[in-house]
């Protein structure tokens, strides 16, 4: 089994680099999208990255979860626009077979709230993101346990966004030190 995996594209600006890239890789069995395919929301530029992983491998599988990104205001418009060609994974999972080989995903896509969902977004170094991500770290460790059991071989695919603010990092540590 041959798995791709990329993320950060930014189509249209990492595009023409992903199918350099594409043109060189044996073929593929599965392709894993993980976060950031597009730039600033862009929606119709996922249908241009699946195009090219289409041209070079086939009709494979292709599983994804979302990146910063992929905006709120976006994902609908881009899960109806490849719906028949992409599986998106958030907080969810699933299970494919290869050759005999059994393949479990789970997946997550990075956290917004519809106030961040623009390219101005900040965080304060006040904000407790804790709660939110120990809810997720449950789940998405719920489902990666159920899936060990079933299958021959687990992946967890998931975007983390970047602290970008050092008040907020160490914030939110000396926060919640024990």
């Amino acid at each position: 089994m041959r798995i791709g995996a990329v993320a950060d594209v930014h189509s249209p600006k990492f595009l023409n680099e992903f199918t350099s890239s594409l043109k060189q890789c044996r073929k593929l069995d599965l392709f894993l999208l993980a976060g950031d395919i597009i730039n600033r929301g862009s929606a119709n530029e996922y249908h241009r990255v699946v195009a090219a992983i289409d041209r070079f491998h086939g009709a494979i599988p292709i599983i994804a979860c979302f990146g910063n990104e992929e905006y709120n205001e976006s994902r609908r418009e881009i899960i109806a626009l490849m719906e028949d060609r992409v599986t998106f994974l958030d907080e969810s999972k699933i299970s494919l077979s290869f050759a005999g080989s059994k393949i479990g995903i789970a997946g997550a896509s990075v956290l917004l709230e519809s106030s961040e969902s623009s390219p101005e977004r900040t965080r304060s170094p006040d904000d407790d993101i804790r709660p939110a991500f120990e809810k997720r770290a449950l789940r998405i460790s719920q489902h990666l346990q159920m899936l060990t059991k079933s299958s021959d071989h687990t992946v967890l695919l998931l975007l983390c966004e970047m602290v970008t603010n050092r008040k907020h990092l160490f914030g939110f540590y000396e926060k919640n030190k024990s």
